[in-house]
């Protein structure tokens, strides 16, 4: 097994590896490896037809993800051997609770801990679609404040005739500035990026406009029954084109059998994890993160 980096133009490849996988969880998927592997220094070996993805995102060693695509046991017994063989202590992260058991199973874990920060957020697509009932009262408010707002609004697909105007928009209502945290510049510069690579990603995207200007737009990928909201910005002075942006993003990409919208996690950030759970999550997947023994150590 040989692993190289992962590239933009990986996504036709990965995605097949991922959509076999019986949990979806936001960091098993092309749209999230691509955008964070040059941060990560993530790489991808494929063998036996199956797909092993591993990140050195601080230079202190591999962090190993769960393999993707074929038998899942006998992928883990075989990073455990290529493990071995690189004199390296085999740690794996994000693992969806579901597969626990089969990584206890495959290999001999000296240490497991929940990794609360990485939770994904899943919710119904029907109810982030309508907004319906009580309990969302307060988003419909903040959408009837943005319909007054503007004399006229619209929810189009995004695509090569508005791109440029939704980048303008990122531009300006994002910019960089010297106390921006670090993990905020790296977001921009991924957000940017795939904004500038639309058919490379391979992803859904929709743009909201008031009154001819662009307020808003979100992108993201579809998985079996599932919607992954990769990316959602919007005015934060236009009031509601956050919700409209939720609402308009998932009713247009949630026909099909989509029952489910995965906004991925909160990464440990309070304002977003408020957010998230006002919103009214029908399920939070958990995930872990395992220290094996292999055969060198």
């Amino acid at each position: 097994m040989q692993f190289r980096p992962l590239t933009i133009d990986d996504s036709a490849l990965i995605r097949p590896y991922f959509a076999k996988l019986k949990t979806i969880t936001c960091n098993l998927t092309s749209g999230t490896m691509l955008m964070w592997r040059n941060s990560m220094s993530a790489e991808i070996a494929v063998s036996d037809d199956t797909l092993f993805c591993r990140a050195n995102p601080r230079g202190e060693g591999y962090l190993y993800f769960l393999p993707s695509g074929g038998d899942v046991q006998s992928g883990l017994r075989t990073l455990a051997e290529y493990a071995a063989g690189e004199g390296d202590e085999l740690r794996i992260v994000s693992i969806p609770e579901d597969y626990l058991p089969e990584v206890r199973a495959a290999l001999d874990v000296t240490d497991e801990r929940e990794e609360e920060n990485s939770f994904d957020y899943v919710y119904m697509a029907e109810d982030l679609s309508t907004f319906r009932g009580k309990r969302y009262s307060g988003q419909r408010n903040h959408i009837n404040q943005f319909l007054r707002s503007c004399e006229q609004w619209e929810f189009k697909k995004l695509g090569a005739d508005n791109v440029r105007q939704v980048i303008d928009f990122f531009l300006r209502a994002y910019p960089e500035t010297p106390d921006e945290p670090y993990f905020k510049r790296i977001e921009n510069a991924m957000v940017l990026e795939v904004l500038q690579n639309l058919d490379r990603y391979g992803m859904l995207g929709g743009v909201l406009t008031a009154d001819g200007e662009v307020v808003g737009f979100s992108m993201g990928e579809t998985v079996r029954d599932t919607l992954l909201t990769h990316v959602e910005k919007a005015d934060r002075n236009r009031h509601g084109a956050f919700q409209m942006t939720v609402r308009e993003f998932t009713a247009m990409y949630s026909a099909g059998g989509i029952k489910y919208v995965n906004r991925e996690d909160d990464m440990g950030d309070a304002g977003l994890r408020a957010a998230k759970r006002a919103l009214h999550p029908a399920e939070l997947k958990r995930k872990f993160a395992v220290t094996a023994k292999t055969a060198a150590m």
